[in-house]
C-alpha cells in the first residue's frame, strides 16, 4: 500500500476511535490484500507524529496503544467543553498510589507501616474504580490480605508507555521530609530501609553547584499588590451587579486568602459565614458564574493601570532579560489577569519574555500543592536545582518548597506575619536602587535591594 494512503487510514482510524489503538489491533484494520506490515504502520505513525507535532493535539503513545488527545498546553480552553471540574484527589490518596507504583504487588498492610497512617478502604476503592489498581494476587499469610499492582489504565491516564517512565524514585524518598506540609508521622520502623523497593541508590553528592537558568514568579502579591485593591475591589463590584449585600473588607478578605482561587474564596465565604444562604442550585456552579464576572471587573481595573507592580519587579526582569535567564510564572489566579497584568504594567510584547504562563486551573490542585511549579518546570524541561522561586505567601512558600525550589519571599500586607519559614530570604519588597528593602529574615550581604547579583548568591546558599 502506498505510504501516504496508509497513513490516511490510520488517521481516519485513530481519530474515530474511543480508546487507544495497539498495534495489533490496527493490523487487523487491514485485509490481506493490502499487504501492510507491521513496520510500515510503524513508520507511518511516526511520521503522523511529527504532522500534527505543530497542531493543537497530537498522537502519542501510551501503554494500552496510539492515541489522538489535545496537547495539554490547551487544556485550559478545551476544558471548557464539559460543566463538571475534573476530579481532585487527595495528597493521601496520591502518596498511596504511589507506593502501590513503587512496591508492587504490595498489601494494605506493608503501605500502611511505610505511611505511618491507615489507609482507608474509600482510598482503595476509589483507586479500584478509576482502573488504576488491580488485585493482582493474594498474599499467602493468615488471612490471605489482596496484593494490589497497577493497570494499562494508569499508565494511560499520565500518558505513559511503560512504568519505567514513572518518575524517579526520589520524588517519594523521604516524603515527610519532602513535603512538610502533609505533617506525616512516620516512626523509624516505618522509614524505607536499604531493602526497601521505596529506598534508592544515592548518587555521590555533587559537589558543583548547580547554574541558576530561570526565574518562576507568582502573580498576585508579588509582582502586583492585586489582593486588596484589585480582587478584592472586583469582588465586592460582582456581589453588587448580581444583588447581593456581600461586603468583603479588607480584614475579611485577608481570612479568605487562607485557600487560593477566587471560586474557592466565594465557596469559602458561603459555607463559613453564611449558613441560611441558598445558592438556589449547584455552589460550584453559582461560584463559577460569580467569578466569572469578578474576572471582568478585574480586568477593567488592570486595563485602566489601576494596579502598577511592586517595587523593583519591573527593573529585576529587564536585569534577569539581560542575564539571559529563562522566565516563567507559576500562579492560580487566571491566564487572561494575568495576561492583562502584563499588557498594562510592562507592553504588550512582554507577554513573550515569560516561556510558560503557568496559571489558572491548568493543574487540578492549586497552592499550596506543588503542582502547578512542577507543572511549569516540566514545560521547561528544567529540574528544581537550576530555578529559583519568588512567592509572598504561607500557601505559596509551601507550595515552591514542595516543588523542591529555592524560594524568595517579598511580603505584602496580609501575608507579612505568616511563616515562611525554609525560604532563603524574607523581604518587605524587591526594592530599588533608590528605595531599598528592608530584610525580615536570612541574609542579604550589603545588597540593599534585590538584583541578580543577590540572586544568584542566594541561589547558590546552602
Amino acid at each position: 500500500m502506498e505510504a501516504e494512503k496508509l497513513k490516511k487510514i490510520l488517521d481516519a482510524i485513530l481519530l474515530s476511535a474511543n480508546k487507544p489503538q495497539s498495534l495489533d489491533q490496527l493490523m487487523h484494520f487491514f485485509d490481506q490484500e493490502d499487504q501492510v506490515q507491521g513496520q510500515a504502520i510503524r513508520i507511518a505513525l511516526e511520521e503522523l507524529k511529527k504532522d500534527n507535532a505543530t497542531r493543537g493535539f497530537e498522537l502519542i503513545k501510551v501503554a494500552s496503544g496510539y492515541r489522538y488527545q489535545t496537547q495539554v498546553a490547551y487544556k485550559h480552553w478545551v476544558s471548557k467543553h464539559w460543566d463538571e471540574r475534573p476530579p481532585r484527589y487527595s495528597r493521601a490518596l496520591l502518596e498511596t498510589l504511589a507506593l502501590i507504583i513503587y512496591r508492587q504487588p504490595t498489601t494494605r498492610a506493608e503501605i500502611e507501616a511505610i505511611r505511618g497512617v491507615a489507609v482507608s478502604s474509600n482510598m482503595i476503592k476509589t483507586l479500584l474504580e478509576r482502573e488504576w489498581i488491580r488485585v493482582v494476587a493474594h498474599k499467602e499469610v493468615p488471612g490471605r490480605p489482596a496484593l494490589y499492582g497497577t493497570t494499562r489504565q494508569l499508565l494511560d491516564y499520565f500518558n505513559l508507555d511503560s512504568l519505567n517512565q514513572m518518575p524517579s524514585l526520589g520524588e517519594i524518598q523521604d516524603i515527610d521530609k519532602r513535603y512538610p506540609q502533609l505533617d506525616l508521622q512516620l516512626s523509624d520502623q516505618a522509614k524505607p530501609t536499604s531493602s526497601s523497593p521505596l529506598n534508592s541508590k544515592k548518587p555521590q553528592e555533587n559537589t558543583t553547584m548547580a547554574k541558576l537558568e530561570a526565574l518562576i514568579f507568582d502573580v498576585d502579591g508579588t509582582l502586583a499588590d492585586t489582593e486588596r485593591d484589585g480582587h478584592r475591589v472586583a469582588f465586592n463590584q460582582a456581589f453588587k451587579e448580581a444583588g447581593l449585600d456581600w461586603d468583603w473588607t479588607v480584614e475579611l478578605y485577608g481570612e479568605l486568602l487562607s485557600v487560593t482561587g477566587g471560586k474557592e474564596r466565594i465557596r469559602l465565604y458561603i459555607e463559613s459565614y453564611l449558613n441560611d444562604f441558598d445558592v438556589g442550585g449547584d455552589v460550584q456552579a453559582f461560584a463559577a458564574n460569580l467569578h466569572q464576572r469578578k474576572t471582568h471587573f478585574y480586568l477593567e481595573l488592570l486595563q485602566s493601570g489601576a494596579i502598577p507592580l511592586r517595587p523593583g519587579v519591573e527593573a529585576l526582569i529587564n536585569e534577569a532579560r539581560k542575564a539571559g535567564l529563562r522566565l516563567a510564572i507559576a500562579t492560580t489566579t487566571t491566564p487572561a489577569n494575568v495576561t492583562y497584568l502584563l499588557t498594562a504594567t510592562l507592553g504588550e510584547a512582554s507577554n513573550d519574555w515569560f516561556e510558560v504562563i503557568a496559571a489558572g486551573d491548568i493543574v487540578p490542585a492549586k497552592k499550596p500543592a506543588p503542582d502547578i511549579y512542577t507543572w511549569a518546570m516540566e514545560q521547561m524541561k528544567l529540574s528544581p536545582e537550576v530555578c529559583i522561586a519568588f512567592e509572598d505567601s504561607l500557601n505559596g512558600v509551601k507550595s515552591s518548597l514542595a516543588a523542591d525550589l529555592k524560594t524568595i519571599i517579598t511580603v505584602n500586607g496580609y501575608t507579612k506575619g505568616d511563616d515562611f519559614a525554609g525560604a532563603v530570604i524574607v523581604l518587605d519588597q524587591m526594592g530599588t536602587a533608590d528605595e531599598g528593602f528592608h530584610v525580615l529574615e536570612g541574609d542579604a550581604g550589603e545588597h540593599h535591594y534585590l538584583n541578580m547579583d543577590l540572586i544568584k548568591a542566594l541561589h547558590e546558599s546552602n
